[in-house]
């Protein structure tokens, strides 16, 4: 009695005398024989899915649609013991279909299969950019007990040749930036065109974006100022112009030209021709910022010399001398001692002053501190 679980293909032996009863004087070695012929054993019947053909219809373009067709049949003993399986698809270099170049799809059969029977699917694939030259279609399938033969599940066409189809080349032709100079924070337009200087027609969409760069400086951070979509077909010889409206960075300052990339993220397929993607304005923009307040402490009154444990009092002036007046009403002046001319973590506050007023252009005023005491801790120069 076989064992529950137990398949393969195996032969059949028989031993004599196999616990070693009968004295042979060493003549043992023909006391075992095989039958001739295998035997399988298998827990139902199987189906054997095999390819019984593959092949191309129609001609063969890089990147375009590519009609297909294939047949399976089942030449097994058995009903597929699965309703459903896929049959995928892929493109090969060699006629034996090992050096696969893409997986082109996959498809799904509904339906189970009895010995003999078989199905036809025609299909629609999409071929890689880029390639040309012969080619062969692959497919394979299985997924239902097959026993052993599962070596004949894939199918490979005759040779077919691909075309490379004529790519398409973005390219920036043309942007305009204001003329004026322009303060931070505020929207300017910007205007750029597109076009399409290759043999193909630029299908699907891209992206273009948009940043400014400062002027003599190429290693310098960008300014991003925005990301837009263009949905084609753009046909070859052809272009498009966009205007769009962006806001400048606040405290952003100084020459920058604009810098133009469209399908910068490749999306697009345009056979190797992305170097000229990216354009440059030949003018420049001029950013300035916006009149601000500038708060210095213009003069601090202290004692020369102080012992530790001394009280002490702190007089100082405080200018506007930006060139607009303050924003905000309201803040806080700070009073440190410190055992340098920096200010640390480890540095005393011996004060913090609400403000007396709102400062326009050129106005101060005066604070002075309470009594702080000198630590004890403290020797030498004092800041």
């Amino acid at each position: 009695l076989l064992p529950p679980g137990f398949t393969g293909r195996y032969f059949l032996y028989v031993q004599a005398d196999a616990e070693d009863d009968i004295f042979e004087d060493a003549v043992e070695a023909n006391n075992a024989a095989r039958m001739d012929d295998f035997f399988d054993v298998m827990p139902i019947p199987y189906a054997d899915l095999v390819v019984a053909s593959a092949a191309v219809t129609g001609p063969a373009f890089s990147g375009q649609p590519l009609e297909v067709r294939w047949r399976v049949e089942n030449r097994g003993i058995g009903l597929t013991n699965q309703s459903n399986w896929s049959d995928r698809i892929y493109l090969a270099a060699d006629p034996a279909g090992n050096n696969i170049v893409a997986h082109l799809a996959t498809f799904t059969h509904l339906g189970q299969l009895g010995v003999g029977d078989g199905y036809d699917r025609t299909a629609t694939v999409t071929l890689p950019q880029g390639i040309s030259g012969q080619h062969y279609l692959v497919v394979k399938t299985g997924g239902p007990f097959e026993f052993i033969h599962t070596d004949n599940n894939t199918g490979v066409s005759d040779p077919f040749d691909v075309q490379l189809s004529s790519p398409p080349d973005l390219t920036v032709t043309d942007i305009v930036v204001p003329p004026e100079t322009i303060l931070e924070g505020t929207a300017i337009d910007i205007r750029w065109t597109v076009e399409n200087t290759g043999t193909g027609d630029a299908e699907g969409f891209w992206f273009d974006t948009v940043y400014l760069r400062k002027v003599g400086d190429p290693t310098a951070p960008t300014i991003a100022l925005g990301t837009y979509r263009y949905d084609g077909p753009l046909e070859a010889g052809k272009g498009y112009t966009r205007w769009e409206q962006v806001r400048l960075p606040d405290r952003t300052h100084g020459l920058y030209e604009a810098v133009v990339t469209t399908n910068y993220n490749r999306q697009l397929y345009e056979h190797n021709a992305y170097d000229n993607n990216t354009s440059i304005d030949d003018a420049t923009l001029s950013v300035s910022l916006k009149p601000r307040p500038d708060i210095v402490v213009s003069e601090i009154v202290a004692p020369e010399v102080a012992d530790p444990g001394q009280t002490i009092a702190v007089e100082f002036t405080v200018l506007n001398q930006g060139n607009t007046a303050t924003t905000s009403p309201h803040w806080s002046d700070a009073i440190y001692l410190s055992l340098d001319p920096v200010i640390t973590s480890d540095d005393i506050q011996i004060g913090l002053l609400g403000n007396q007023s709102a400062l326009d252009v050129g106005e101060s005023y005066r604070s002075m501190t309470d009594s702080a005491v000198i630590p004890e801790r403290f020797r030498g120069t004092v800041y």
